[in-house]
């Protein structure tokens, strides 16, 4: 090793020897200098050597690490070198201790050594599977200190040895680095050599400064939407329409050369302009006669360059959960950083496993790959499409999906892109067709038709860039990337286009067997069917099933991609389900009144079912043979398994996994991200979920998030990170508490090994806002919110493929509503029917014609709550239903038969109102105006069912969410009126030994006190400019200080429109305290007062500019303009006044033709008319009637009740209205 690789650093571990025997052994090395750590006995024993031509210190050192500051080639960084606690018990504290040596650094930091853990599951072969819970140490590690894997070559199981009767190998060994190293070194890499001498590989660590140079590619900055001066110079660059018009990609050419030439200008005088302000603030500030005006001119200028700078690294660091609120530079500058030391390609394998790490050869073995991935024989695929479609796609559906697309769809389409995606290789997002669409639209329009005439593609158009993002830790061949293809925005309008011409059609033409990307199926059904079919199989004998993913030609990335991969497979399934009508392969019925299943689809992710016999393997082998020859997809036999029922013989299994080909047995991994099954200890299952958690919450970028990012973060992502597995399974309580565990701490505490007090519990945290909450989820509750959509679509969907085998296994005798569990139900089962219990808090009956609902055990009375008749019916009415009180000529109520059975219930009854057409009666959910089912109104549902909130009068949304201030302030107050402060009261409250009193007077210290009755916050208050400034007397609590600040009113020398001084007068007061406390700074009552003014302008200024960016560039121009009906065509204005103390309505319309002339016109009044929504339905539907009545054949109506013209034009769906709907 010291002839081959010739290292300037050597570190030995486990030495075991003393210092004479370890320098005897080394001297032959050649190094000059050394440094050793003795063994404890018989074990340990640190060496580190180093030629002179490395200047090293040594910082710290112990029997587990050597902590160096080096010089080398002039660049100075930190090495740790590590030996990890081979001892369970003690690796925590080691952990501990090296975070304290690197939490202070944010200079370049490499660790190396072995550090005797492993990161996943992955990286160790042989041996018990180690729990996801003891990895967490070491992952937390990492993730708070902002280390990543560096890039490596060779054999990265670096350890080799005999514990038991297992043979392991492990990847003990690595070198991590923190960005700064990865910034300072960026082709820095480390290896992996061969076993000599040792049980470990010997690594070595390569320190590349060399910077990879190559010509910038244009990326147009979001950042000048926003700017005025900008749009003049895109109208200029674009050019006037005009015929022949230069194509689109040439003017967009044009449009970068101007940006680029208009950005350096700026960018000339940017720096020094900058600068000036900078010092001007500060020779202003400094001033013994300040001027206050031309000190805010100046902060504002310097705040506008310091959101410019924010906004910079926002684009860069590529988060969109994070988009506006406090300032968060830091974070995302630092979520940028750590981007870039993932993405970092510094080096790459070929196929023979040769490294390379030149730039111009690393692009030419992913070339190669890809070329060779890519190109295929031809193949006929006719026969195979003969044989396993049918036609589908009828004329009417043709002409839907070719027609020539209008104005009104293109601009549609233009603005669903979203507009911070990456942009293709034009440079151009589609921010920059949103921003100036009103300059561009007339040549998008133009050739976006094109296409469609002509079925042309310029190929400038259809080119790509292609981003390498690497699928796990350490990738080091192509195919452990993955291609992420980045389309021009141009390209993404049209595909947007088909994509959504193709969806409605999409559940036609696609097989129930395929989940993936059609509109009312969900993953969750092809999880549920497989963990249902494999339990079944371990209670059975003679099935088995493996899974083939094709992962072949199309790009990911493309809009358009996903409809055409599912457009293909359905010829998989057409020759699945004809090999199934033939009887050559059955598949599996989990019961005798389920449907059988031979295959199931997500996407390119495939699952077979079949028995054992040779029939049934053959013809399976058939099938994928045929679709592999037609399609030029291949099944990786490395990726998939076979999974046999319980009391298939050894034989058996042996004979059909060599004829598949597949060697690999599964039956205990994992299906689409979820177990295929699950054992008596379920909570070991889904601990990676509390460990993914965990890693985000302690992740180092996190800790750069202010108070309100933090809250964006933990409601945006850690909560929603365990969703996908908790909308298919239902969790066990411990690990629900586990998760709620890692959420509180995050929330609560500011390091991950620094506890801070909880103020406030997780329970009134997970209240609503308008509670007093800060509508955190809980999770076990959620967790059944998402199980209830699951029955929601069993009741909803009874064809659908996951009900044809779940009700026909578990509820073939009986409703899904009433069904018990059996001995023997499948854990998915069980989480359904978790789910079930909030569906029956929330479920009521929309009566149609009434013949399906009875009229006594049935919830039908109301259309907001699940309502019954009250008391026992008697013995000869018990079978009535709902129908017997409708006339059936008319299908209105009989208010005679009401009178007769029900009348404590008539105008509970009469509020119903039914349309005149005879329709079918459905169960609805009734906590959402549309009668679907959502998880968000079923976790409230639930929440308030097991924890009703108090209402106290005080209304939180006014008082305090709808403030206009920032976000952080708003947590501020939130804390504030929770008691969540750490005042002195408060901490003797909870036990802490001080005095609790007011630093400024000895009065008791509490936040009434601090904010508004210590007499330098009265004169803080004092000095305001405000009216109605809030009495002491009037506020005992936070609360009534709230109820009193809204009165207030400022007066013009704040120079404060859009934000009231309170927040930022009472933020101060406690940043003021905090100084006198903490840092023992004074700050006079007049500098908090000045400093509250100050930032609220600035503040007020932010939003300003933010706000007309967002109106220039975000929000698409009117999509409906005034609707002008063809002359022929009648116009109807239709109006109507409800009165709710006793229901009544007046409607009245009027019917004109194209002139102006009056035609027809009218009025009338109806009786127990439920709500002002119903009333103007009930005008629209008695124009319309009267219309026709009068032989009008075309009308176009007019309402001004957006909610109902929405609902007529959507074909949306309103519960206190539904028959109107449908008679209208």
């Amino acid at each position: 090793m010291r002839s081959t690789v010739a290292p300037n650093i050597l570190f030995l571990m486990e030495t075991k020897n003393q210092d004479p025997s370890v320098f005897h052994v080394c001297q032959p090395l050649g190094f000059s200098n050394r440094f050793t750590v003795p063994p404890l006995g018989l074990s340990g024993g640190l060496a580190l050597f180093w030629s002179d031509n490395v200047s090293l210190e040594v910082l710290a050192s112990s029997p587990h690490f050597i902590d160096t500051k080096i010089k080398f080639q002039g660049i100075v960084s930190f090495i740790t070198f590590t030996y990890g606690a081979p001892q369970v018990e003690n690796i925590a504290e080691i952990w501990d201790l090296i975070s304290s040596l690197g939490s202070s650094r944010d200079e370049p930091w490499l660790l190396t050594g072995d550090f005797n853990e492993i990161l996943d599951s992955s990286e160790k072969v042989g041996g018990p599977l180690r729990s996801e819970g003891s990895l967490i140490p070491f992952r937390s590690f990492v993730s708070q200190n902002g280390l990543w894997d560096l890039p490596f070559s060779g054999n990265n199981l670096s350890w080799r040895g005999q514990r038991h009767t297992h043979f392991i190998l492990s990847r003990l060994d690595r070198s991590l680095a923190n960005c700064s190293w990865t910034e300072t070194f960026p082709s820095g890499h480390s290896s992996y050599l061969r076993y000599e001498g040792s049980d470990h590989r010997p690594l070595v660590t390569v320190f590349d400064s060399t910077k990879r140079k190559g010509s910038g590619i244009f990326r147009f900055d979001r950042r000048l939407r926003g700017k005025p001066e900008v749009t003049p110079l895109i109208s200029e660059a674009w050019g006037n329409p005009s015929s022949p018009a230069p194509p689109i990609y040439v003017k967009l050419s044009d449009c970068k050369r101007t940006i680029i030439q208009w950005t350096r200008e700026q960018n000339a005088t940017k720096t020094a302009r900058n600068k000036a302000s900078q010092e001007a603030l500060e020779a202003a500030l400094s001033s013994e006669l300040p001027d206050p005006n031309l000190i805010a001119t100046l902060q504002d200028s310097v705040a506008t360059d310091y959101r410019e700078e924010e906004e910079f690294w926002r684009q860069r660091s590529r988060i969109q959960w994070l988009q506006h609120g406090d300032s968060n530079t830091s974070f995302f500058h630092a979520a940028t950083r750590g981007r870039r030391a993932i993405n970092n390609l510094s080096m790459i394998e070929d196929a023979e496993g040769t490294t390379h790490h030149e730039d111009h050869l690393i692009g030419k073995v992913v070339a190669d790959f890809y070329q060779k991935l890519f190109t295929s024989d031809y193949r006929d695929p006719k026969a195979a499409v003969d044989e396993a479609l049918q036609t589908r796609v009828t004329p009417a559906m043709n002409e839907a999906l070719t027609k020539l697309p209008d104005e009104k769809e293109i601009k549609e389409a233009v603005f669903s892109v979203h507009p911070d995606k990456a942009p293709g290789p034009d440079g151009f997002s589609a921010g920059f067709y949103h921003s100036y669409w009103e300059i561009i639209s007339f040549d998008v329009y133009r050739e976006i038709r094109s296409f469609f005439e002509s079925g042309f593609l310029h190929p400038r158009y259809n080119e790509t860039h292609v981003r390498l993002i690497p699928k796990d830790l350490g990738s080091k061949k192509v195919a452990d990337f993955r291609p992420i293809a980045l389309c021009s925005a141009h390209y993404k309008i049209i595909a947007k286009i088909l994509c959504k011409r193709l969806q409605p059609f999409l559940s036609t033409i696609i097989s129930k067997h395929q989940s993936a990307f059609v509109p009312k199926r969900a993953i969750a059904d092809n999880v549920l069917i497989t963990h249902e079919t494999l339990h079944f199989l371990r209670l059975s004998k003679a099935q088995k099933h493996c899974s083939v993913i094709p992962t072949r030609g199309l790009r990911q990335g493309d809009p358009l991609s996903p409809y055409l991969f599912i457009l293909c497979t359905e010829v998989l399934s057409g020759l699945c389900r004809n090999a199934q009508e033939r009887g050559a392969l059955p598949g599996v019925r989990v019961s005798r009144q389920s449907l059988a299943i031979n295959h199931l689809l997500f996407a390119d992710d495939t699952m077979f079912f079949t028995k054992t016999n040779p029939t049934s393997v053959s013809a399976l082998l058939s099938v994928i043979r045929t679709y592999e020859n037609a399609s030029g997809q291949c099944i990786n036999p490395t990726k998939s398994s076979v999974t046999f029922s319980s009391k298939t013989p050894s034989e058996v299994k042996a004979l059909v996994k060599s004829s598949l080909g597949i060697e690999k047995e599964g039956g205990v991994g994992k299906y689409l991200g979820l177990p295929e099954h699950f054992g008596r200890c379920k909570k070991d299952i889904f601990t990676g979920i509390v460990d993914k958690v965990r890693k985000k919450a302690h992740s180092w970028t996190s800790g750069f998030l202010s108070g309100a990012g933090k809250q964006v973060l933990l409601k945006s992502v850690l909560s929603t990170m365990p969703s996908y597995a908790m909308s298919c399974f239902k969790l066990p309580k411990s690990l629900c508490k586990r998760l709620q565990t890692a959420l509180t701490r995050f929330w609560w505490d500011d390091k991950p090994d620094k506890r801070k007090m909880s103020w406030v519990s997780w329970d009134k945290l997970s209240v609503p806002k308008n509670g007093g909450g800060l509508d955190f989820r809980e999770i076990e509750i959620f967790n059944d919110a998402q199980l209830a959509k699951i029955g929601w679509r069993l009741l909803n969907q009874p064809d659908s493929l996951l009900a044809q085998v779940l009700l026909g296994k578990y509820c073939h005798s009986s409703h899904f509503l009433a069904a018990s569990p059996p001995s023997n139900a499948s854990h998915g089962w069980r989480g359904i029917l978790a789910g079930r219990e909030i569906l029956r808090k929330g479920l009521g009956w929309t009566i149609g014609e009434g013949k399906d609902v009875n009229l006594w055990t049935e919830p039908w009375l109301s259309i907001s709550t699940p309502t019954q008749p009250i008391g026992p019916p008697p013995e000869h009415l018990r079978s009535l239903v709902v129908g017997d009180l409708i006339h059936q000529h008319s299908n209105s109520w009989n208010v005679d038969a009401i009178h007769m059975v029900v009348p404590q219930h008539e105008e509970e009854i009469r509020k119903l109102v039914l349309g005149s057409k005879r329709s079918k009666d459905a169960l609805r959910w009734l906590h959402c105006k549309s009668g679907e089912y959502t998880t968000k109104t079923g976790y409230a549902i639930s929440k308030l069912h097991n924890e009703p909130v108090h209402a106290d009068g005080f209304n939180w949304q006014t008082n305090l969410w709808r403030v206009k201030t920032s976000p952080k302030l708003k947590h501020f107050l939130w804390k504030a009126s929770a008691n969540a402060l750490s005042v002195g009261a408060a901490l003797i409250g909870r036990g802490f030994n001080t005095d609790g009193r007011c630093v400024r007077c000895g009065e008791v210290e509490d936040v009434r006190h601090v904010l508004l009755t210590c007499p330098y916050a009265q004169t803080v208050w004092n000095l305001a400019p405000v009216l109605f400034k809030p009495n002491p007397v009037d506020c005992p609590n936070m609360k009534a200080l709230l109820l009193q600040a809204r009165k207030l009113v400022n007066l013009p020398p704040t120079g404060l429109s859009l934000t009231p001084l309170f927040p930022w007068l009472v933020w101060f007061l406690w940043k003021a305290r905090n100084l006198l406390i903490f840092e023992e700074r004074i700050v006079s009552a007049q500098d908090t007062y000045h400093k509250a003014i100050s930032e609220a302008k600035a503040w007020q200024h932010s939003r300003t500019a933010s706000n007309a960016a967002s109106d220039q560039s975000n929000l698409p121009p009117s999509l409906t303009p005034r609707f002008l009906p063809p002359p022929d065509v009648l116009s109807c204005y239709t109006d109507a006044a409800w009165q709710a103390s006793d229901l009544r309505c007046g409607a009245g319309w009027i019917i004109k033709n194209s002139v102006g002339d009056i035609v027809l016109q009218g009025t009338e009044v109806r009786d127990f008319i439920p709500s002002a929504l119903a009333a103007e339905a009930t005008a629209v539907l008695l124009a319309l009637t009267y219309a026709r009545a009068a032989n009008v054949s075309q009308v176009a109506c007019f309402s001004d009740c957006l909610e109902l013209i929405s609902l007529l034009n959507s074909g949306g769906l309103s519960l206190g209205i539904l028959g109107l709907l449908i008679d209208i």
